[in-house]
């Protein structure tokens, strides 16, 4: 199944004690995009520099944001009624 490691009880585990070390807040859309789709060893590594440097990550996810921008740039398109 296509969506079964969105459900993997280690990368929600992960992605939670990563929310835990940073403020959630501080965590922009397009760096919890990539944190959702991101391999279970690079969270792992995330999550370690959360724990020992979170102020550098932060720095970083809002780097990743200032110059991506991914989902704001993401438009859903309405078929006209």
């Amino acid at each position: 199944m296509a969506d079964a490691e969105f459900h993997d009880p280690e990368r929600v585990e992960l992605l939670e004690a990563l929310r835990t070390a940073l403020d959630v807040d501080a965590i922009p859309p397009t760096a919890w995009a990539c944190l959702w789709l991101s391999d279970l060893d690079r969270l792992r590594e995330r999550l370690r520099e959360a724990q020992t440097y979170p102020h550098s990550l932060i720095l970083a996810f809002q780097g990743m944001e200032s110059s991506a921008k991914i989902v704001q740039k993401c438009v859903c398109l309405q078929p006209d009624l």
